[in-house]
């Protein structure tokens, strides 16, 4: 974390565009000032400093810190045995521990995800201590209250990236002091607590919507359905209902699943109906990099198909698995969304003349013989491509949030807390194509919640919380795998306390 700190130090958020974030994200014109005294002065300057709150989102790759890569929804994809890397060497070394569950505490890319997360928390903490101190005078309505609720809700989603990957953090809510910084971890509960005042209170100072300009700023409606997300991780399961359905209240006002299943990965319908929350891309800056510029996103370079002499030129890695491919019903319409498979279709003329829509078999089983699947969520056509310098300028945004998930959520807390969880769990299904379900248990919503979220980062955060890893990946190790391992070099860093311990202690099972 001193890394962190220092990086920062010394610089007034507003200073560092940091100021910026993605334009596609929001919709603000990046100002800077020269000094802390003429920051924070204008309504202005605290919209800038929230824009910065928002920007380790985008964050994908770390050039600084060496081949260092910050996604976590794929990381989380090999650990749950969704995905296969497909590598053997080089730097993708560092993601093929994550899909042997062999973890190294100096995995560059672990070292990545906590830079990037503790950014955002430090950056949260700048924007909420310098907004409270400006006069009220200065902001127009309720500006003040929702830019600090925005940086609330931000705090809170990083927090809960950092507890549900690494356990314990150190929890700090005010900026550092960079002449004292040795911050020890607190226990995972304290960290959840935290989490749930940053979102309730932002859950009530936040708009359920924004008018075009804004899209992509967090609402109440975000703030609850990741509310909710986070109760259930703590099996609080009355207060996850009761936060899903301060979601579910607004059904079709503000929001509700899409009527197409994959539209929600559609270019020509970001911010749609069904997203909660996203991280908007923009194709002027390669691969969503630590910077401050507005960023593409590596995803499609990540994940797309390479065939040569075509605009089809990916690195073709996190390749689905025959079994997550088998987990799908048949008729569930979610697969031709999330998996390009044989026959796969494809809105593309430059596909069909290269003899690839529909998707013949003996090309995928050529070309991956390792699963003969690709991802398809994060796919863009060639005619998408052609208009990029490269696939890792995609602008395709990722969903954080989604309905789904929230009626999901529902669902599942309506098990224990009671209510109508079948009826939200059939919502779901029959958008897929499925019949409803006369009535249903934990085994129905661990097969919903694989399908209807593969490959979107959560089925091993699921395994886990649901004590059903160890039984479902092979190697799984109870007293070690659930989390990730502290970044030695921050262990390091931090140093050690009066009584010669670290002050940052390793989770379990690390060496």
């Amino acid at each position: 974390m001193e890394r962190i700190i220092n990086k920062m130090a010394g610089l007034v958020i507003t200073l560092l565009v940091v100021l910026t974030a993605c334009e596609d994200l929001l919709e603000i014109t990046p100002e800077t000032s020269e000094t802390e005294e003429n920051a924070f002065q204008r309504e202005e300057d605290a919209i800038l400093a929230i824009s910065a709150v928002y920007d380790p989102l985008q964050w994908q790759f770390h050039g600084e810190l060496g081949d260092a890569y910050a996604f976590t929804w794929m990381y989380q994809g090999l650990r749950s045995g969704d995905l296969s890397q497909d590598v053997s060497g080089g730097f993708f070394a560092q993601a093929a521990e994550f899909e042997n569950l062999d973890i190294a505490e100096n995995n560059l890319f672990v070292k990545t995800v906590w830079f990037k997360l503790f950014s955002g928390v430090f950056r949260a903490n700048s924007a909420i201590g310098n907004i409270t101190k400006m006069p009220d005078d200065v902001f127009t309505g309720d500006t003040k209250a929702r830019l600090i609720a925005e940086a609330k809700f931000l705090r809170g989603l990083y927090y809960f990236e950092l507890v549900r990957n690494f356990g314990g953090v150190p929890l700090f809510t005010e900026v550092l002091d960079v002449s004292n910084i040795k911050v020890p971890r607190s226990p995972a509960e304290n960290v959840y607590e935290q989490i749930e005042t940053d979102l309730e209170e932002a859950a009530a100072a936040l708009p359920p919507s924004y008018e075009a300009g804004n899209l992509g700023r967090a609402t109440s409606l975000a703030a609850n359905g990741l509310l909710a997300k986070v109760f259930l991780y703590q099996e609080k399961h009355t207060e996850a209902k009761t936060a899903a359905e301060a979601v579910i209240a607004h059904e079709g006002e503000y929001v509700n699943l899409e009527e197409n299943y994959g539209d929600n990965w559609s270019l020509d319908n970001e911010y749609g109906i069904e997203s909660l929350f996203e991280v908007g891309y923009l194709d002027n800056e390669i691969g969503g990099t630590f910077s401050i510029q507005n960023d593409g996103s590596l995803s499609a370079q990540f994940t797309s198909m390479n065939v040569a002499g075509t605009l089809l030129t990916g690195w073709q890695y996190n390749l689905p698995r025959q079994d997550l491919y088998n987990a799908f019903e048949p008729g569930d319409e979610r697969l031709d969304a999330t998996i390009i498979h044989e026959g796969s279709t494809f809105n593309s003329q430059i596909m069909t003349d290269e003899g690839l829509n529909p998707m013949p078999g003996n090309f995928l089983t050529t070309n991956n013989p390792v699963t003969g699947l690709y991802s398809k969520k994060f796919f863009i056509t060639p005619e998408t491509a052609k208009e990029l310098s490269s696939l890792q300028r995609s602008p395709l945004n990722e969903k954080l949030l989604r309905y789904a998930d929230v009626l999901l959520i529902h669902a599942e807390a309506s098990l224990t807390a009671g209510g109508d969880g079948l009826t939200s769990l059939n919502k779901v299904r029959e958008r897929a194509g499925l019949s409803p379900l006369g009535g249903y248990d934990l085994n129905d919503i661990v097969q919903e919640r694989r399908v209807e979220l593969a490959n979107e980062g959560q089925r091993f955060y699921d395994l886990v919380r649901w004590g059903i890893a160890a039984s479902v990946l092979p190697g799984f190790d109870s007293n070690k795998d659930e989390l990730l391992p502290i970044p030695f070099d921050e262990i390091i860093t931090a140093g050690t306390d009066e009584n010669g311990e670290n002050v940052l202690s390793q989770n379990p099972g690390y060496n």
